[in-house]
Parts: C-alpha cells; structure tokens; sequence
C-alpha cells in the first residue's frame, strides 16, 4: 500500500509485518486443531479396521458360517440337496417312489378363434378350498378376454390360464401353479384332466412321507431336498474343512490388517493417545486367555484348532491341524468358536465394546471434539481481536505516514528559506 499521508512510509506493508507476529497464537491454536482433525481422522480408520475384524468373528460365532457342511448325494438325477443351517454330519437314505404334480385341466369346448364369445356373467374357478369369480361384461367377452381376467385376478389363488392352438382348434388350459393334491383345481362346466394334482411319496430311513412339493425342506431339518425322479440315493452332510479354512483365513486377515492399522496410527496420527497399545492387548488377552476342555477334559485353544502367531505376531491358519481337528472332533471345534461364550463372541464382543456408542473410540471421538470446540471458539475470540488491533496499527502508522509527511514538508520550506537567504548575502 502506498503512502497515505505522502512521506513514502509504507503502512501496509508495515501493518502486515505486525499483523503476522499478532496472528501467532491463532496459528498455533490452528495446528493443534490440524492435529486434531488428523487424529479424529485415524479414529474413523481405526474404527473402520475393528468393523471389519467383528465382521469376520461374527462368521466364526455362527454354526451356519463357520460349519460349512455341505450334503452329498449319491445321484443328483435323483435327488439333489443343499445345506441351510445345519451344523452336524449326518447319513440318510431316501427313496423317492413318485414326484409330486401339479395338476392341470383343459376346456373340452372347442374354439375358432381366441375371439370367440363367451357367456357373460360371472365364471368361477377354484384351487384346493380357495375359489374365485371373474365376471365377463359386454366390452370383454372372448376366450382370451376370460384367459387374461383369470391371470390377472388380484384374488386368484394360484392357477395359470393358458390357451392352447389344437388340431381342431383353441382351448383353455389351467394349470394349478403348486404341486400336490392341496392345489386340485375345480371349475364349472365339462372339463379333461390332463395331469393329476399327486404329492411326492418318498421314504427317508424307512419313514414314509408325503410333501407337497418336490422342493423339500422340512424332513431333514436345515436341509433342502429336490426330488427329480424315482429312485434310491444316499445322503451325507459333511463338513467342508477348505470353506471352513476360507472363514478363519478371512478372520486372520482381517486382524493383521486391524494390527497394521494399530502400528501405522500408533507411529502417527495418534501417537501417545494409548489406543494402540489398550485395543492390541484386549485382542491378545481373547486369544490367549481362551480355552475350553473337550470331553475327555483335555484343554482347547485357539491353536489346538489351526491359529497360530509367528515370531512376528502375524496370524495365519495352519491347514493341516485345522483338517485333523475338523475329522476328528468337528462338534468340539465348532462349540469352541460358536457358543455363546465362544471366541467369535469373544472377539464380537470387544469390537462392539470399542465402536460401540459408548465405545472406546467414541469416548475418544467426543474427548478430541470438545478440545476443538474449545479452540475454534478461542480462535473466533482471537480474530475478532485482531481486527481491532489492526484498525490500530492503520491508525497509528498513518498518522505516523501524516506526521513524516508534515515534517518533510516544514524541512523543505526551512531549507529552500535558507537557500534564498545564503542566495540574497551574496
């Protein structure tokens, strides 16, 4: 800024130079909020990491997840099955003597054209003990006319109405949409039975059952069955110790991701906050300190069942203990990881302890808010202070700027006065 008062003093480059040394406690309270903010940042990674983690021990807490068993049939042609949440191995032979059907009926009338007429009126069909009307009006009276209403009927119960081009001509056809003798179809007028409504008759270890469908899910508990075609198979649900390694495998990368994470922010952003050192040992203190005795009173941990540190404290899965442990004791080693009091609800536990809403890292969280809080109204405050102080400093040196000026101006008129005087003597 040039000189406001003509001397040549440059008052805000002056002013500047003082403001700067003025903002100095507002820069300093601006790094620490910086800091701040980092460390706010890293809970959120942190946070992010022990997500994660609890994700991976839910797996290992649920029989479903961690179990992995998997059922084997002797001939998928036959009956094929797959596992929902069964957690033991079993042997099962069933026969399927004949599949269930659904049933299906055709119009005996026969039609020229889908645009043929029908009787107005009301028509009523039924699927096992449910009925249904549709009414034909004047406007919409044709055979496609009656095969969309039946379609399309928001209280149809369960039949499909379908028209078939035949040697002779059209027909009606419905077909009950579920198997079994619960969905016989039943409507006015003469009609041919096409295919019978039958239920599946098959014979599980010697128990003769009758299922509606020929998806069936409620014989062998947590198992699904589908019936294809007549015949005898056996069954085993057995374990599957490769997908049972990809659980752990996924639960040990996650905690070496969780661990990295606790070294690299333990070094950095939240260097001498503790954290690192709190949330590592809880973990530890769960693997270590877990244990439980089989049947024999033998005492179990995690590293009798595959896991196991390095000289690193790296976790891995050592896949030839877990295969022995899954052969030879698979209801020990899920009880170990699922039950109530289980690892995987240990580890659930403590990550739930620390993200929680009343967490560790919550805590943490609203203890760095409430500093910031109190600096950014203390920064606030500071500017609001430094605009009075820099009115000061412009008032101050411009009157300085004025005063220099004036001085100037007196020097020049005494010296240019005693230039004319020596001029005049001589």
């Amino acid at each position: 800024m040039a000189s406001i008062g003509g001397s040549g003093l440059d008052v805000q480059a002056i002013v500047n130079q003082l403001m700067t040394i003025e903002r100095r406690p507002i820069r300093r309270i601006e790094s620490k909020i910086d800091t701040i903010d980092h460390k706010i940042s890293a809970l959120g990674k942190l946070r992010s990491a022990l997500s994660e983690l609890k994700d991976a021990a839910a797996k290992l807490s649920g029989a479903s997840s961690l179990g992995r068993i998997a059922a084997e049939s002797s001939d998928e042609n036959i009956v094929s099955a797959e596992v929902s949440s069964i957690d033991v191995e079993e042997n099962h032979t069933i026969t399927v003597k004949s599949l269930a059907s659904r049933h299906r009926i055709a119009a005996k009338t026969i039609y020229q054209s889908l645009e043929d007429a029908l009787p107005l009126g009301e028509h009523t069909y039924q699927v096992g003990d449910k009925s249904f009307t549709v009414t034909l009006t004047d406007d919409a009276a044709t055979l496609k006319d009656l095969s969309n209403a039946i379609n399309r009927s928001k209280d149809n119960p369960g039949v499909n109405a379908s028209i078939i081009h035949v040697d002779e001509g059209y027909r009606l056809v419905l077909s009950a949409r579920e198997s079994g003798t619960a969905n016989t179809l039943k409507a006015k007028g003469d009609w041919e039975e096409l295919a019978p409504a039958r239920d599946a008759s098959i014979v599980v270890d010697g128990l003769e059952i009758h299922p509606a469908s020929n998806t069936v899910s409620d014989v062998i508990p947590g198992v699904t069955l589908t019936l294809k075609a007549e015949g005898e198979v056996n069954l085993t649900t057995r374990a599957e110790p490769d997908k049972i390694a990809a659980v752990l495998d996924e639960f040990a990368d996650k905690y070496n991701a969780l661990r990295k994470t606790l070294r690299d922010l333990g070094e950095g952003d939240l260097k001498g906050e503790g954290l690192s050192f709190s949330i590592e040992n809880q973990l530890r203190n769960a693997f270590f300190n877990s244990a439980d005795s089989d049947a024999e009173g033998r005492e179990a941990n995690i590293f009798s069942y595959g896991l196991t540190f390095d000289k690193e404290g790296v976790l891995s899965v050592d896949k030839s203990k877990l295969r022995d442990v899954i052969g030879s004791d698979l209801n020990g080693f899920l009880d170990f990881f699922t039950s109530g009091d289980g690892f995987g609800s240990a580890i659930t536990s403590i990550t739930n302890d620390m993200t929680g809403s009343n967490g560790l890292l919550t805590s943490r969280k609203n203890v760095f808010n409430e500093t910031k809080d109190r600096l950014t109204t203390r920064s606030d405050q500071l500017e609001t202070r430094m605009d009075a102080i820099k009115q000061r400093y412009l008032q101050t040196y411009s009157q300085l700027d004025a005063l220099m000026a004036q001085m100037n101006a007196t020097s020049s008129r005494i010296g240019q006065s005693l230039g004319a005087l020596v001029t005049n003597k001589t």
